[in-house]
């Protein structure tokens, strides 16, 4: 999954949209390594608010903020308004939009913003807040190498606050549980599901089999849409990933002598368990990945069943177009 970073910037001038202009073009510069860079855009609509800023938000990995200078305001008690006169100094408010970005950002969980403030700028809300964390600039001149200064200090491109899918492996012996008669010799495909966060465990993650696709493009419901087990672990249907760790699930399994059909390692009640496919072909499995304050993870993997050996390999989504994250 590609790194991406939002860039919270006030865009009221031509200056203002110049600078936020060269940072995306310097972040996704491929020698630096972030894939992508969102400059969030000034919408009045709510409903493009919702589509356009809180989507960006959301599937955002890094959170830029640049505070910009607004309206020149006479702030704070009359020692500090006479002190500020005699020295001819201004106080100024913030962007209003980047300020209600930030409260966004806060909300989701951003775990390492970077903050940038023009002087001058009074502190207000959650800028207030994390003012010892903010770093104050004069010209417009100076931001990109600030910028370029702290993202190589503090921010990894591997990182993601996302749930990321990793490889696929497999393994051959005997398994057995609450739907079968004993243990029988299975082949088990497994998929690796990394949590890069620094300091937040992903909780009650659970892996489930949303759709199929077959070669055709037609799409049917899962057969079985109930947990899928971790490997690992007998009778865990959720895990819990640490911090920069990871965690595996059985992404589906079959029997040597019959190699048409494919079967899953699924909480669902039902003896004996029948096949999630019966043919040979073809087939897209569209999975979904939930987890307790992370974004819904949705990929897709592909199979031709009935090959020797099968062939099993990750798509970016159900479209090709990318791995889908859904609040």
């Amino acid at each position: 999954m590609a790194t991406k970073v939002f860039i919270s910037c006030g865009q009221a001038t031509d200056r203002e949209i110049e600078t936020a202009k060269k940072i995306k073009e310097w972040l996704e510069n491929k020698e630096i390594g972030f894939e992508k860079a969102y400059v969030a855009i000034r919408e009045q609509e709510m409903q493009d608010l919702n589509s356009a800023i809180i989507n960006n938000l959301a599937d955002s990995d890094y959170f830029l903020f640049i505070d910009f200078k607004r309206e020149t305001i006479n702030g704070g008690n009359l020692f500090k308004k006479v002190v500020n006169w005699l020295l001819g100094k201004k106080s100024y408010r913030g962007s209003l939009f980047a300020h209600q970005e930030l409260a966004l950002a806060y909300y989701l969980g951003f775990e390492d913003v970077i903050f940038l403030h023009q002087e001058g700028v009074i502190s207000e809300g959650f800028l207030k807040s994390i003012q010892g964390n903010s770093i104050p600039f004069r010209g417009y001149d100076e931001i990109l190498e600030i910028v370029k200064e702290q993202v190589g200090k503090r921010w990894d491109k591997n990182y993601s606050r996302h749930l990321v899918v990793g490889d696929i492996t497999k393994s051959e012996g005997s398994y057995g549980d609450h739907s079968s008669d004993g243990q029988k010799r299975q082949q088990i495909w497994h998929c690796r599901i990394d949590n890069r966060r620094k300091r937040e465990a992903a909780q009650n993650v659970v892996a489930r089999l949303k759709e199929i696709r077959d070669e055709k493009g037609e799409v049917k419901s899962s057969p079985d849409k109930q947990a899928l087990k971790w490997a690992g672990a007998y009778t865990s249907y959720s895990y819990v990933i640490p911090p920069q760790s990871d965690g595996t699930f059985d992404l589906f399994c079959t029997f040597p002598y019959k190699l048409t059909e494919i079967y899953l390692h699924s909480l669902l009640d039902v003896k004996p368990r029948e096949p999630i496919i019966r043919k040979a072909g073809e087939f897209y499995l569209i999975y979904q990945i939930s987890a307790i304050n992370f974004p819904r993870l949705e990929f897709s993997v592909k199979l031709n069943s009935g090959k020797i050996p099968l062939e099993v390999n990750i798509v970016k989504s159900s479209d090709g177009s990318g791995i889908s994250l859904i609040m």
